[in-house]
């Protein structure tokens, strides 16, 4: 038995008669020539289909179909369209961005709940650009690369920590499970909001399932940051505590090697920026070693450094990572189940 064409009910959407109750207009997006009302709670916005078809297959299939015939409940002139279970905040936001064109993407200006809005719209209505312009933003901020992440100048752990609660819901929502290790690594670096043990204030409003990664991430990453990137100190010098042939400077060589071997376990009771930190930035007295041994440092540290980057994901959801990598999973970390 064949089917009939799709109604408005199908479509997640319907004309319906407006409750009885005190209805504000929003003056911003309440356009004169306007051509149909969206009411979100009892707020009410009057924009334009043409506005809302271009943007919303889910919009553009509604308007194709035929119009109630009973207008009583229209408001002048126009169907009201009613957004169950949506937020009224929301839709200000989205519509402006629609209406206005109000950039939104520069990193450190992000109003959060607006790119929450965009990404829970965007999914909910079929918002195609507006949500693949968070996405876009998402995956250049957060890159999976290590020349990308170097590339991006833009220094906002500050910001990030701030809005971290916010940035991984989004994240969550959104299904971006390959931003979250460079997410909460920019979290972990960044001393604001924690204690003198290194954990995060309860104003944060971090989620129990995030703060578990975070600690899991951690405490691997200090294990990573010694071996992967300081062990080359050690191994620079044989056994029975003799220089290696390579080194030039035995004496002085060895007093920089325990020098930056202590800053480094100095550092890591402070945080972990320097799991992902530069040569030029975290060994200042690289410059004290000879020649051979300072090439050989170097050397090593870089590959620890790419390897840590490597692994990155696995620091915070072990062996879950593998699956998450694919954007389409459905599963969750084990962490986020218990």
């Amino acid at each position: 038995m064949s089917q009939g064409p799709p109604t408005h009910s199908d479509l997640g959407l319907d004309y319906a008669e407006p409750e009885e109750t005190q209805v504000k207009r929003c003056e911003e997006l309440w356009f004169d020539d306007g051509n149909v009302v969206l009411q979100v709670g009892h707020a009410q916005f009057r924009v334009h289909k043409s506005i809302l078809s271009r943007q919303s297959t889910v919009f553009r299939d509604m308007f194709a179909l035929p119009q109630p015939n009973d207008t009583s409940d229209w408001v002048d002139g126009c169907p009201v369209i009613i957004m169950s279970g949506d937020r009224a905040e929301d839709w200000e936001m989205v519509l402006s961005t629609f209406v206005y064109r109000v950039t939104t993407m520069s990193t450190t200006s992000l109003i959060v709940p607006k790119v929450a809005a965009m990404v829970h719209l965007g999914r909910k209505y079929e918002f195609g650009r507006l949500y693949q312009e968070v996405v876009d933003l998402f995956i250049v901020k957060f890159p999976n690369y290590l020349l990308a992440y170097d590339n991006n100048t833009e220094n906002f752990e500050i910001w990030v920590i701030r809005n971290i609660a916010g940035i991984l819901a989004i994240a969550e929502e959104a299904g971006l499970w390959s931003v979250l290790p460079v997410v909460y690594y920019m979290a972990l670096t960044c001393q604001r909001f924690k204690d003198d043990l290194g954990i995060f204030s309860p104003s944060l409003n971090i989620p129990a399932h995030h703060l578990r990664c975070l600690i899991n991430g951690r405490i691997k990453l200090c294990r990573a940051v010694v071996e992967y990137k300081f062990n080359w100190a050690a191994e620079l010098w044989e056994s029975d505590g003799s220089p290696p042939p390579i080194c030039t400077k035995a004496e002085s060589c060895h007093k920089v090697r325990s020098k930056i071997v202590k800053k480094a376990f100095d550092q890591l009771g402070y945080g972990i920026r320097q799991a992902l930190g530069k040569w030029t930035e975290t060994v200042d007295d690289s410059h004290a070693l000879c020649e051979k041994c300072r090439r050989y440092g170097r050397r090593q540290f870089e590959n620890g450094r790419e390897k840590i980057w490597s692994q990155l994901g696995f620091f915070f959801f072990d062996d879950d990572w593998e699956d998450m990598i694919d954007q389409d999973t459905d599963i969750l970390p084990t962490g986020w189940r218990t």
